[in-house]
């Protein structure tokens, strides 16, 4: 998957996870954990160990990266009950599971099964730069999260950003939902008929099916973020009034 799907899919598992805990921050861990095994391995993979690896999946990419990483979240929450790093983990295996990581179980389960599996990547970082910009599905991503943190956010930005600016802030997130939810919707038709949506570069079934599904669950979690947000605007004005 590409950057923005797994950005957008860490700021959806950080939602349900902030209210609960009752710490928004938690959001910005899962946000950044979803990016990092790319930040982590491509330029290792990819620049500094292409003559003996030459793969974008390997250290943050293996399932020991999440237990570990796991392993010290528990330990700091139990000293002082910060929740971030196992936040920070919970986005870094969902980025695993959207890599489909058990389809090269010697990168995933490294150093178990043997090497990591060396893959062939002519010119990564332009190819990677040039599927990022021509993918429908990652600017749409892209558009959702931008808008869903401004609006997480909000009165943070509240100091630097005019007020007028939330109203049209608040329509582009309604806008998302149908957008996501049609793209979700589309994606999950190619997926069944095995043809091709045309919604991402290099694509292929398996990642119709993710696209989908990261999708319609993106489209169904902004909505109750919407409606929360619409309460508490009401709530605002009535104490206004």
């Amino acid at each position: 998957m590409f950057l923005m799907c797994h950005l957008l899919t860490g700021i959806l598992i950080g939602m349900p996870l902030s209210g609960y805990f009752r710490d928004r921050h938690i959001v910005t861990a899962c946000a950044v954990g979803a990016l990092l095994p790319d930040l982590i391995d491509k330029p290792l993979g990819h620049f500094l160990l292409d003559g003996g690896i030459g793969s974008g999946r390997i250290y943050a990419h293996g399932i020991f990266f999440f237990l570990a990483l796991l392993l010290i979240g528990i330990l700091i929450w139990r000293k002082n009950q910060s929740f971030f790093i196992i936040a920070l983990s919970f986005g870094v295996l969902s980025h695993q599971a959207l890599d489909l990581m058990w389809q090269i179980p010697e990168n995933w389960f490294y150093p178990l099964l043997g090497p990591y599996r060396r893959t062939e990547y002519p010119d990564f970082f332009w190819a990677a730069i040039t599927a990022e910009l021509t993918s429908i599905s990652e600017w749409m991503f892209f558009s959702a999260s931008a808008v869903t943190l401004s609006l997480h956010y909000r009165d943070s930005l509240e100091q630097v950003l005019r007020p007028g600016i939330w109203h049209r802030l608040r329509t582009l997130h309604a806008a998302v939902i149908p957008a996501l939810a049609g793209m979700g919707g589309y994606a999950l038709c190619a997926w069944m008929v095995s043809a091709p949506s045309h919604l991402m570069a290099n694509e292929s079934p398996e990642a119709n099916l993710l696209l989908g599904l990261a999708s319609v669950s993106g489209a169904v979690l902004i909505l109750g973020q919407h409606r929360s947000l619409a309460k508490q605007t009401d709530a605002e004005l009535n104490g206004v009034r």
